[in-house]
C-alpha cells in the first residue's frame, strides 16, 4: 500500500493528491462493504446506529478534500452551476430544518450524515473534474472484483445451505421465509449488496457490449448471478430499467449492433436464470425431507416477482411415516417432522412494511402547507409522529422508499434540489458514446431506481460518489474541448 501511495504521490505531484486518489479508488471499489467491518453504537433513537470502516474511510477523504474543494469552487460552479448551488443548497435546507428540531440530537445525527454525502458529491466532483478519468479504477480491476463479490454471494449460500452457520446473513435473510437464504454478502441487507454491485453489473455490461472480452463476459455473469442470489426484488428492476436505459441510448446514438446486443442480452438471462435454479436448488437441500419443496420454492419466488399478481397453488407438506425395520408396538403412527419454510404471505408483508409507513409520512407531509414546500426536518419524521399522531409511534420509524422519506423530510424544495443534479448530468451523457458516458448512464439509471426500494442515507454513501463522478467527467470533458 506505501509503494502503491508513492507511486500515485509521483504521478500526480503531491502525497495528498495520492492518498486522495487512493482513497477514492477503493471506496468505488469496496462499495460493497458498506456495513462490514463497523461498531455498533445505537443512540438517539437509531437502534441500528452504527460507525463502519467504509464511513470512516469516506469521512477521511472528504476531510483531505475540504481544501481543494474549497479553492476549486469557482471551476465547480463554473462546471455546472446548477449541480452546484443545488447542493448547497440541500445542506443549507438541513441545517436551518436544526431550528424547529424535535429531537435535536436525532437530527443533528442525520444532518451530519447528510454533510457527509453531500461532501461525498464534492469530493468526488472536485478530483475527477481536475484529474479526469485517469482518477478512476483500472477497468479489468473493476471487473475482477465484480466476479469477487459473486464468488462471495455463492460462497455465503453455500454455506447457510450445507451448515447451521449464517455467516453475515442478516436477521430476515435467513432460509426459513423463502426456503434458501438471501445473501447479504458485507451489506446490511440483500438489496444494499445488490445495489452496491450495480457499478460493477454496468462496467461490464458496457465493456461485453463493446469489446465483447472473456473477461467481461464472466465479470457480467457472475455479477448478476450474484445479484440473483440477493433476491433483492427491487435489484431485478433496476437492473431492468438500466438495460432498457441502455437500449434506448444505443438506438439514440445510432450504435446498436445486433449481435453484440442479443450476446449481451443472452448473457444476463442466462444468469438470472442459472441463478433461479440455484436458489431452488439450495432450497431443496436445506429442506430435503418436505415433500415438493422445490415447486413451493418456486412458485413462492414467482408470487414475490410478480408482486402477487402470478399466484400458483401451493402443494401442502404431509408428513411421511418413519421407515422402521420393525413394526412400532404402539398403535400411534411414529412420523417423521418436516421442516419447511414459512413462505407464505411475503408480498403482503413486504408490501404493508413499506406502503404502511409511506402513508402515514405522505398523510404527515400533505399536513401543512410548510410541511409540503419544505418538509419535518432531517430526523424528524419519527418524532413528529411521536409528538402529532401517534404517540405510540416508535422513534425507529422509517420509511423504505427513499423520495418518500426525502419529501416528508426537506418537502418538495429538497426532493427538487436532490434531483437536479441527477438531470444536470444524465442530459449530458444522453448523447455521449465513450464507455465511462455509458456506464454513468446505465448506474445512476439504476440507483435512482433503487431509492424506490430503501430508505437510507449513509447505507449507500457511494451512490453519491457515483454522482460526483458524473458531474466531475462531464466537466472534464467540457473542459477538454
Amino acid at each position: 500500500m506505501q509503494k502503491y501511495i508513492s507511486k500515485l504521490s509521483k504521478e500526480y505531484g503531491s502525497r495528498t493528491v495520492g492518498v486522495r486518489v487512493c482513497l477514492f479508488r477503493a471506496l468505488l471499489l469496496l462499495a460493497p462493504f458498506s456495513l462490514i467491518p463497523y461498531i455498533s453504537m445505537p443512540s438517539f433513537g437509531f437502534a441500528s446506529f452504527r460507525i463502519g470502516l467504509y464511513q470512516v474511510l469516506l469521512a477521511v477523504f472528504v476531510a483531505m478534500s475540504l481544501p481543494s474543494i474549497w479553492a476549486g469552487r469557482r471551476k465547480l460552479e463554473a462546471s455546472s452551476s446548477v449541480s452546484f448551488y443545488s447542493l448547497v443548497a440541500l445542506g443549507v435546507l438541513a441545517l436551518a430544518s436544526l431550528v424547529k428540531a424535535i429531537d435535536k440530537p436525532r437530527s443533528i445525527l442525520l444532518v451530519a450524515s447528510l454533510g457527509l454525502l453531500l461532501g461525498a458529491v464534492l469530493s468526488s466532483w472536485s478530483l475527477v473534474l481536475k484529474y479526469g478519468k485517469k482518477v478512476l479504477p483500472n477497468t479489468d480491476l473493476i471487473l475482477k472484483f465484480g466476479v469477487g463479490y459473486g464468488a462471495v454471494s455463492l460462497l455465503q449460500l453455500g454455506i447457510a445451505t450445507f451448515s447451521p452457520a449464517n455467516i453475515l446473513l442478516c436477521q430476515g435473510c435467513k432460509s426459513d421465509v423463502f426456503g434458501f437464504a438471501r445473501v447479504n454478502g458485507f451489506a446490511l441487507e440483500p438489496q444494499f449488496w445488490a445495489n452496491a454491485l450495480l457499478p460493477f453489473f454496468a462496467y461490464a455490461l458496457v465493456l461485453f457490449y463493446t469489446k465483447r472480452t472473456r473477461l467481461s463476459a464472466v465479470s457480467l455473469c457472475v455479477t448478476l448471478f450474484g445479484m440473483m442470489l440477493t433476491f433483492s426484488r427491487g435489484a431485478f428492476i433496476a437492473v431492468a430499467v438500466a438495460l432498457l436505459v441502455f437500449v434506448t441510448m444505443l438506438i439514440r446514438q445510432k450504435a446498436v449492433r445486433g449481435s453484440a446486443l442479443i450476446q449481451s442480452m443472452l448473457v444476463v438471462i442466462t444468469a438470472f436464470a442459472v441463478g433461479f435454479v440455484v436458489l431452488v436448488g439450495a432450497s431443496s437441500v436445506k429442506y430435503s425431507n418436505s415433500p415438493n419443496i422445490a415447486y413451493n420454492t418456486a412458485r413462492g419466488m414467482i408470487e414475490q416477482l410478480s408482486l402477487g399478481r402470478i399466484s400458483l397453488p401451493k402443494i401442502i407438506d404431509t408428513p411421511e411415516p418413519l421407515k422402521q425395520a420393525e413394526v412400532p408396538t404402539s398403535s400411534v403412527e411414529t412420523t417423521q417432522k418436516v421442516e419447511t419454510p414459512t413462505n407464505q404471505g411475503v408480498v403482503e408483508a413486504s408490501q404493508q412494511d413499506r406502503v404502511g409507513p409511506a402513508k402515514t409520512a405522505l398523510n404527515v407531509w400533505r399536513g401543512s402547507l410548510r410541511n409540503m414546500v419544505l418538509g419535518v426536518g432531517y430526523g424528524n419524521f419519527a418524532p413528529f409522529v411521536q409528538k402529532n399522531v401517534d404517540a405510540g409511534s416508535p422513534l425507529t420509524l422509517t420509511v423504505y422508499i427513499f423520495y418518500i422519506l426525502l419529501l416528508v423530510e426537506s418537502g418538495l424544495v429538497g426532493v427538487t434540489l436532490f434531483l437536479l443534479p441527477y438531470a444536470v448530468v444524465l442530459k449530458r451523457i444522453v448523447s455521449d458514446s465513450t464507455i465511462e458516458a455509458r456506464v454513468l448512464l446505465v448506474v445512476l439509471s439504476a440507483f435512482l431506481v433503487q431509492y424506490l426500494f430503501f430508505g437510507s442515507y449513509i447505507n449507500s454513501s457511494y451512490i453519491w460518489l457515483w454522482l460526483g463522478v458524473g458531474l466531475g467527467l462531464r466537466g472534464a470533458i467540457n473542459k477538454a474541448k
